[in-house]
């Protein structure tokens, strides 16, 4: 949507603010991406602090302009909780590695 309507496009008629948050998702989410993969501890603590800024910024939102929650708001809530990785599967994962042929390492 932002190359269609721009940086400030105004999404409908909401705050400034707002419009600045929805706007830099465009480049932040990426961001996170690219760490994930180069970086996997920076990109996850940052994919971290944008779902919970989104999901803040979000319930503040549909609170205050009394928007009510649906499956995508429930489904961005659970987003943090589904995506933790017990650390029995961090454990698995770090096993595979080290049994690698050394060709792959």
């Amino acid at each position: 949507m932002l190359w269609r309507h721009g940086f400030f496009w105004d999404y409908g008629g909401v705050p400034p603010a707002t419009q600045v948050f929805w706007a830099s998702l465009t480049f932040v989410d990426p961001t996170g991406v690219v760490l994930v993969v180069l970086w996997p501890a920076a990109g996850v603590w940052l994919t971290l602090a944008i779902i919970v800024s989104d999901v803040a910024h979000n319930t503040w939102f549909g609170l205050i302009h009394g928007m009510t929650a649906d499956w995508m708001y429930y489904s961005q809530v659970a987003m943090p909780a589904i995506s933790q990785q017990p650390p029995s599967s961090r454990r698995a994962s770090s096993d595979c590695q080290s049994r690698r042929p050394s060709a792959m390492r």
